[in-house]
């Protein structure tokens, strides 16, 4: 699924324009934390495997149908 699929679904479940800012700030924000805490596991010599997609398309879609 891509960003654009993930809003689509958004709108298309009745979210409102603001939900879905938020959604979006969620979306980034989550996927900057999964890319610390990759830096921080690699900075460590912890190999981690972590899909930043995944965590951002999660992020976009944790309030369908709110």
């Amino acid at each position: 699924m891509k960003e654009e699929d993930a809003i689509s679904l958004l709108i298309d479940t009745g979210c409102s324009p603001e939900v879905i800012e938020h959604c979006k700030a969620v979306a980034r924000y989550a996927r900057k934390i999964a890319q610390d805490i990759k830096a921080c596991a690699k900075r460590k010599g912890i190999s981690i495997n972590i899909d930043e997609e995944a965590v951002f398309l999660g992020g976009l879609l944790h309030d369908i149908g709110r």
